[in-house]
């Protein structure tokens, strides 16, 4: 049996045995898995829900939802291809199980399909898994058939196949540019396009200046017809998108037609991969260890970190610093984030003004409100999870040097608290108060959601470390791989659970307000006993979080 089937048994072992012990494990931790996994698809399922009912309110210019569902596919489309690039190229020339598979007899072209399976799954399956309450919930709203929903789960698996082999295919395509270039001119190159493309995105939303008093329907029209710019007959993401449309009105043929078309064009790229596997992988992979491309890192004398203070908790701090700008991948994959972060938040510059105008619909407004809380918390949770929750398996086998130091398991635990709230609460508060200057929302909307911002990020921050440290996985140098392991899964569903009950109790007022308009005149105290109840959740949990890591901790032997 050749070492690359071992891995992949292992593999699958591995998931295996990770279900099972969850079983035998604790019912808590079972609890809290599945119902995080039903409050994400709940919430995501509510959300589209009401988006797709206001939408719809709109029909003269035509199927809006429609055309929402192929933005989104587009979107999915461009994330899953940058994200297999980013984790592709770092697994398959400069992975340490890599370079192991390339010392035993397994074919080169073996191990290049099992390390593309491998990143073409972490970099689409969260995407996916949040896209499938959407879609679900456009099924409901259209009146879709029963046969929709499988249709439509066909489709989003082909559409996810083909833009991660579409970036499989770019990675090994640009490998020797890649090993050519240096990680910073990379990274950095990386990010202008997609900036360029963001820009090019935004602007096909520019609305100008109309008057009248058809204004907000004339801004609308301009809106919609900014859709048109990725329709094109020969997008995949239009192959996708008619063929779920056409499954919602029962049109087979046209779903069968579309679905066919993707995964023929799917199909191309494996043998395209598989020549290159067999006759160029092996010398691009000995290329790239020679040429040490992503490994360089740059000297730092110690203590200059530019942390303050001094002692062991600023040279912890200025070691995971270091480690983290070292990491091509993980830099590439951390600005990837921030710029994601800006686009949302300029997405909500160039609202149109039909939304603007609407706030006087209280009803809407809230929902507009407290969904671009929940959408601002979901991107940090993602941050979190992808960054935060593996910092303590990422100390890797020679965390024993730091296990045997006489630093007490608390100030650990205080180190990666503190590293990781100085870089996540600062891009949260940058979020969250952009997006609502141009929501226009007013003072006790703006101070709340600052509010629960802060609570959300250290609620948020401590779930990440706490679980990282009851949870670490040692023998795994990937943070990707970690990040969407079972401790990273509880994380992640753990961190939605949060998110909805932090917002849904900052949202109580404004419940109790519109349904009893009587109580206005204690709407200060009503608001205030809910902050207070927000600030007693959110220390609660971190304290028996991130206690349970420090627990964990002090259990393991070095």
């Amino acid at each position: 049996m050749s070492a690359v089937t071992s891995v992949l048994r292992l593999r699958i072992s591995s998931v295996r045995n990770s279900i099972l012990n969850l079983k035998k494990d604790s019912i808590a931790k079972s609890l809290v898995i599945f119902f995080g996994l039903g409050n994400v698809i709940g919430l995501g399922y509510w959300m589209s829900l009401n988006s797709f009912r206001f939408i719809s309110d709109f029909k003269v210019f035509g199927d809006l939802n429609a055309k929402m569902v192929s933005l989104l596919l587009m979107a999915l489309l461009v994330l899953v291809i940058i994200s297999t690039v980013i984790i592709s190229y770092a697994a398959l020339f400069h992975g340490k199980e890599t370079t192991f598979l390339f010392q035993t007899p397994s074919r080169p072209r073996s191990i290049l399909l099992l390390k593309l399976a491998e990143s073409i799954a972490i970099s689409s399956w969260a995407t996916l898994f949040l896209c499938l309450p959407v879609m679900v919930a456009y099924g409901v709203h259209e009146g879709a058939p029963s046969l929709y929903y499988a249709e439509m789960a066909l489709v989003m698996l082909s559409f996810v196949l083909f833009a991660g082999l579409l970036g499989a295919t770019l990675t090994v395509s640009l490998a020797p540019l890649f090993r050519r270039l240096s990680a910073r001119t990379l990274i950095l190159g990386a990010l202008a396009v997609f900036a360029l493309l963001t820009w090019l995105f935004l602007r096909s939303f520019e609305f100008g200046t109309i008057e009248g008093g058809r204004k907000s329907l004339l801004v609308l029209d301009r809106f919609a017809s900014g859709f048109e710019a990725f329709r094109s007959p020969w997008s995949p993401s239009r192959w996708a998108s008619t063929a779920i449309s056409s499954a919602v009105h029962g049109a087979h043929p046209e779903v069968f037609r579309n679905t066919l078309t993707l995964l023929a064009n799917t199909l191309i790229f494996l043998p395209l991969l598989s020549l290159y596997g067999n006759r160029f992988y092996n010398r691009e992979w000995t290329a790239h260890q020679g040429s040490g491309s992503g490994t360089r890192s740059t000297y730092s004398r110690p203590g200059s970190g530019g942390f303050p203070g001094n002692g062991p908790l600023r040279a912890l701090l200025h070691k995971d610093l270091l480690l983290f700008i070292r990491n091509p991948s993980q830099l590439a994959q951390a600005l990837l984030f921030l710029l994601l972060m800006a686009i949302y938040s300029l997405s909500l510059l160039q609202v149109p003004e039909f939304f603007k105008d609407s706030v006087n619909n209280i009803r809407l407004y809230r929902f507009i409100y407290f969904a671009n809380q929940v959408a601002v918390c979901m991107i940090i949770s993602s941050f979190t999870s992808r960054f935060i929750y593996p910092l303590f398996s990422l100390e890797g086998r020679a965390f024993w040097v730091i296990g045997l130091a006489p630093i007490p398991r608390r100030r650990l635990m205080t180190q990666k608290g503190t590293f990781s709230m100085a870089i996540i609460l600062p891009l949260g508060l940058l979020t969250i108060t952009v997006s609502n200057i141009a929501l226009r929302s007013p003072p006790v909307f703006f101070l709340s959601a600052i509010y629960t911002m802060v609570l959300a990020t250290f609620c948020l921050t401590s779930l990440a470390v706490g679980l990282g440290a009851a949870y670490p996985s040692f023998q795994e140098s990937n943070p990707a791989r970690i990040a969407v392991g079972l401790g990273g899964t509880l994380n992640f569903f753990a961190s939605a659970l949060t998110i909805a009950l932090l917002v849904g109790i900052q949202s109580l007022p404004e419940l109790i307000l519109a349904a009893a308009p009587a109580l206005e005149l204690h709407s200060f105290s009503i608001r205030l006993a809910s902050c207070l109840l927000a600030a007693g959740f959110t220390l609660a949990l971190s304290r028996s979080v991130l206690r349970m890591g420090e627990r964990n901790l002090e259990r393991c032997e070095f």
